[in-house]
């Protein structure tokens, strides 16, 4: 091969790599994230209403996100509680809102103005761990399955904790908890495990029912290829993952004890 003629193949090589769609992009290393979430309980007989708040500043940029939640738990057992609600939430992302709007551009969708609907249900058995030192541990499972009516996409959560009660005679002051959460995509895309949190909180208890503490959280996702992008390159793919820590504050209002 002459040197004239690689250095064309060299140049055609260039061109065309420059010409190729890029992935999604992600940020590197671990970003940073705020979040705050209020949830309010109620009681009536065995049932338990729910309204719950969360705002979190995310991805690049910190993109807004925000949702609210309402519904109800109903406590089975004493150890079991189920629920329903409704989630509607505005600023989500998902692996399709990787696009192409005009030639040579490719960005994220603006999504924090769109908003989305959720249907969930859970399961959440739980008990309490004597058998540990200190004796006031509360294991709990919280089990869901959710129902994106934007795009259809269902989803099971799983996400085991762990709680030690703080507690002075029969009365909580405080909990500290470790919590697990692993999102699985059900009958969507290539990954099973499309996100996961490793959380941490200390929750101090006050008389009139309000419990308030900071939160921390490592979180763990991944973006599978768009649809513009399978369009565009003949069906290529790829797998972008993310990663952030998550610095947060909680409050629980139980306003009927």
């Amino acid at each position: 091969m002459t040197t004239t003629t690689a250095s064309l193949l060299f140049l055609l090589l260039s061109l065309s790599a420059a010409a190729a769609p890029p992935e999604a992009t992600v940020p590197r290393g671990r970003t940073v994230e705020y979040e705050a979430a209020l949830r309010a309980f109620g009681r009536r007989g065995a049932w338990e209403p729910m309204g719950e708040l969360t705002g979190r500043l995310q991805f690049e940029g910190r993109k807004t996100y925000r949702s609210v939640m309402l519904g109800s738990y109903r406590k089975n057992t004493d150890w079991l509680k189920t629920g329903a609600f409704v989630r509607f939430e505005a600023g989500n992302r998902h692996d399709d809102d990787w696009v192409n709007p005009r030639p040579g551009v490719w960005l994220w969708r603006e999504t924090e103005d769109r908003t989305e609907a959720v249907l969930v249900l859970d399961a959440s058995p739980r008990a309490k761990l004597s058998w540990l030192p200190g004796g006031s541990w509360l294991g709990l499972l919280k089990t869901r399955y959710e129902h994106n009516t934007f795009n259809h996409q269902n989803t099971a959560k799983l996400e085991p904790e762990l709680s030690w009660f703080w507690m002075k005679g029969l009365e909580p002051q405080a909990h500290f908890a470790l919590r697990y959460e692993a999102d699985l995509a059900l009958g969507y895309g290539h990954q099973t495990l499309r996100e996961q949190w490793v959380y941490a909180s200390a929750l101090r208890h006050f008389p009139n029912g309000l419990v308030v503490g900071p939160t921390a959280a490592l979180r763990d996702g991944v973006f599978e290829t768009s649809s513009a992008f399978s369009s565009a390159t003949g069906g290529r793919s790829y797998r972008a993952k993310w990663r952030s820590y998550v610095l947060g504050l909680t409050a629980v209002w139980r306003f009927a004890r």
